[in-house]
């Protein structure tokens, strides 16, 4: 499975350029995210949800593993101009390295009731996790 996603079509003229980022897909919600440095977001998995997240500015380290693994989580360090994909059933935590700014493409609504009914918090600091197995 591609997780970071580097490669992009892009169109140049004088005016400019345009770059596709996801195509083919079909999204229900697209969310901004700010995070300041420092800071966690997720630390969760979704029961059926999957979602591209494609960072605009900043730097993030994003761990993930699957769901009930107890195999070392992977790692990637996310920077601007990337996506990446995480499955459902995936747990998965995004730490701000630097601020950051991301659009998260989502399959599912993202309305407040069906997010919560989607999302499953862990009950331990997935990065923690990681840090911990490198020690």
């Amino acid at each position: 499975m591609q997780i970071i996603i580097n490669q992009y079509k892009t169109f140049t003229d004088e005016r400019g350029e345009i770059k596709t980022i996801l195509s083919n897909m079909k999204f229900s919600s697209v969310l901004k995210i700010v995070t300041e440095k420092g800071f966690k977001r997720a630390n969760h998995y979704h029961v059926d949800d999957k979602h591209f997240t494609y960072l605009i500015c900043g730097k993030l380290r994003y761990i993930q593993r699957p769901l009930g693994s107890y195999e070392k989580p992977s790692e990637y360090i996310l920077l601007p101009g990337q996506s990446i994909y995480t499955p459902n059933v995936y747990e998965h935590q995004f730490i701000a390295l630097e601020r950051s700014i991301m659009d998260c493409y989502c399959y599912l609504n993202r309305d407040q009731e069906s997010y919560e009914s989607d999302t499953v918090r862990l009950n331990f600091d997935l990065s923690e996790v990681l840090d911990n197995w490198k020690n």
